[in-house]
């Protein structure tokens, strides 16, 4: 009997052999980077963690702090270039960029990446200093004959135009090549490649088992054994054989071979365990914190919010910033070299910070279907009037009751507010008006019942519905749209016609106003957003600072948001007033008259300290936070941020300002409020910074 030998798995050499040609040769047959490749297509789990990892290193891009370092990025077009890089980086354990000097040898003129597996390092001089690389588009076709290039050294540029930058970080037993961090789990890679490969030839040509194979005619001389043997290797052996067949013939019955295969029992179980462990080894040999992170579930972990908080801060602190330092290190020689000598970072994208408390982790499905129903009547009712009635947040809760999806305590708590306080305009008969449908989509009074004896089940709801607010809210975190179902206390009872009072910081405002000159060109305008405030305030940080002390009643001569290059205004939007829907009040009128106007923030930040609709501020005060409440609680106008760019400057133009607006994203200088981005009506509590409940007017 001979015993056949199937495929046995042998691991890939990576040794660093000299070539006797001027390379150091990286694996047996110089081609373990391309088998790195190889492996990086062929595994689904590796492919998608090197990728996502990659794409973490890289974060948001290459940041820099001066005008001449951002341009000379935009010249090399370096953030495809260093985002190449970074795939390099995590799939082979070092990456390699191309240098290209200036015609003149002064600066660097272009950047570009080289696919890591087409370099190969020259030897060592005396110094222990690699003076030259290899570069060849295919390594495994020896009629090729390797281009040498001058390793990176701006002060070899004169001799040597073309130099490559070839980024090894150390590796324990390796010299000339970096290894990759994932190197101890590339049998399981490998695993999760064969897996995959077997599977889908068995399911493409059936189903076959281990099997003997007896022949009855005879013992055959060693040669004749040893072809049968080998044919049948060839045929069978390996994952890529799976599901294939054998044909015999035989001249007597007798004569036939017999297969006998082997039973392996439990197949699905055996294969669950290899696929269970093949993805843990990956995971472990890719450090990652958390698979939850990737969403892959672990079975005992629940993959809640704090955990993925905690798993991606470790893996940002241990995995992704090393990383990081790597490429930072590259680009600071980079713009050494070319004559730009400032901070340039690829900078982080911020870690999954997740502050879940109790109420929003702890949520309920048992409300009656009566609120599921009224959130249906609701959705169709708002259909037939074109869906212009209810905030965004009032149509989405509306589609969660009438799902039937779990809604969370903190919601429950917004529930019960809005419909305590709404209750005035729900009118079941009249079924065209705004504040009936959005009455509904709440849920209505069922809604209502259920959320009041829930909150009070819970122990969050502890005042009786005839037990006076004493001015505050009723044990509900202090939130203005929080406040009592019944609201005794006088100034929430505030009417209209007490509030319209003439606005006197409309005057002061708009004689601080100005209409941009014709020296400065309208790049840029948006709705004030906190995060688009952040981006671009620290964005024109580049240009220097107008100097001259800052004096607010004159605009044109500073801001803190201006520089020589660039001006930061707000308009008051939209130039409308009294429309179907709302009644304005005398300040809004007024600003939108004021036309063409737009002001500094210093100048919107010293009306507010100006009389204002009187009542309207905190504890009944005349004044409020006109940046943040424009014309007060229900006003349905918004700031409007307009960057203009000086015209006829030799820095920046146009399109390049406008680019980099795009590239947004930077550490805040500014930081405002999110209440600026949105109208008063949109805010908790209709923007009445009391939360005073009477409103008049439909959202």
């Amino acid at each position: 009997m001979d015993l056949i030998t199937l495929s046995q798995y042998e691991e890939k050499s990576h040794q660093e052999n000299p070539s006797g040609k001027g390379w150091i040769n990286y694996g047996d047959d110089n081609l373990y980077p391309n088998y790195l490749v190889d492996l990086y297509q062929c595994s689904a789990t590796h492919n998608a963690l090197c990728t996502s990892i990659a794409y973490m290193i890289f974060g948001k891009g290459v940041q820099t702090d001066s005008l001449d370092a951002r341009l000379k990025a935009e010249e090399w077009n370096l953030n495809d270039e260093i985002r190449k890089a970074c795939l390099d980086l995590k799939i082979q354990g070092g990456f390699a960029l191309e240098v290209i000097y200036s015609i003149d040898r002064t600066t660097i003129s272009k950047v570009r990446h080289l696919p890591f597996e087409n370099v190969r390092s020259g030897e060592v001089n005396d110094r222990e200093e690699v003076d030259f690389y290899y570069y060849s588009r295919d390594w495994s076709d020896a009629s090729q004959e390797p281009q040498e290039v001058r390793a990176f050294d701006p002060n070899d540029s004169k001799d040597y135009p073309t130099q490559i930058m070839y980024v090894k970080p150390f590796s324990i037993g390796s010299f000339y090549y970096p290894k990759p961090d994932y190197q101890g789990s590339i049998s399981y890679i490998e695993l999760d490649k064969e897996i995959g490969t077997y599977h889908i030839n068995n399911i493409k040509n059936g189903l076959a088992p281990s099997f003997t194979i007896h022949f009855k005619n005879g013992t055959p001389a060693q040669e004749e054994r040893t072809r049968i043997r080998t044919d049948i290797e060839n045929q069978l052996a390996g994952a890529t054989n799976a599901g294939k067949f054998i044909i015999t013939y035989s001249d007597q019955p007798d004569r036939k071979p017999d297969f006998e295969p082997f039973p392996l029992s439990d197949a699905d179980k055996q294969y669950q365990f290899l696929s269970t462990e093949t993805t843990d080894k990956i995971m472990v040999g890719h450090r990652v914190v958390s698979s939850a992170m990737f969403g892959v579930k672990t079975a005992g972990q629940l993959g809640n919010t704090q955990e993925l908080a905690v798993a991606s801060q470790l893996f940002d602190r241990q995995v992704i910033e090393p990383y990081q330092r790597i490429v930072n290190k590259a680009l600071k020689s980079l713009f050494r070299a070319s004559g730009v000598p400032d901070e340039v970072v690829v900078s982080k994208s911020a870690p999954i910070l997740i502050e879940a408390s109790k109420d929003e982790l702890e949520s309920f499905t048992d409300y009656p279907d009566s609120v599921s129903n009224n959130a249906k009547r609701g959705i169709e009712l708002n259909e037939n009037q074109g869906n212009k009635c209810a905030t965004q947040t009032g149509k989405v809760r509306a589609q969660q009751l009438a799902k039937g999806e779990a809604i969370s305590v903190d919601t429950i708590k917004r529930m019960y507010s809005y419909l305590s306080r709404a209750e005035e305009y729900y009118d079941e008969n009249d079924t065209k008006a705004c504040g009936t449908i959005s009455y509904l989509l709440w849920g209505g009074k069922s809604a209502l019942g259920w959320s009041r004896n829930k909150l009070r089940e819970l122990g969050e709801l502890n005042l009786s519905e005839d037990e006076c607010c004493d001015n505050k809210c009723c044990e509900l975190e202090q939130k203005p749209e929080d406040c009592c179902e019944k609201p005794c206390c006088e100034k929430h009872n505030l009417s209209e016609e007490q509030i319209h009072e003439l606005d006197l910081a409309s005057d002061f405002l708009i004689d601080l106003g100005e209409e941009m000159s014709d020296d400065y060109e309208l790049i840029d305008c948006r709705k004030v957003d906190y995060d688009e405030e952040k981006a671009q305030d620290s964005m024109w940080s580049f240009a220097r600072a107008i100097g001259g002390g800052r004096k607010e009643s004159d605009p044109s001569e500073v801001s803190s948001q201006d520089n020589k290059l660039i001006k930061v205004r707000y308009a008051y939007m939209p130039q409308e007033v009294d429309t179907e829907v709302y009644k304005s009040r005398d300040f809004c009128r007024k600003m939108v008259g004021a036309g063409n106007k737009v002001w500094a923030k210093e100048q919107i930040e010293l009306a507010s300290t100006k009389a204002v609709n009187k009542g309207w501020g905190a504890g009944g005060a005349s004044t409020y936070d006109l940046f943040l409440y424009k014309g007060g609680g229900s006003c349905a106008h918004y700031w409007e941020r307009r960057t203009y760019l000086k015209k006829g400057n030799k820095q920046i133009s146009v399109n390049r300002a406008k680019k980099i607006m795009r590239e947004a994203g930077y550490e805040p200088l500014v930081q405002n409020s999110p209440k600026v981005a949105k109208r008063p009506r949109d805010m908790q509590g209709r923007g009445f910074v009391d939360g005073r409940g009477n409103w008049t007017t439909p959202r």
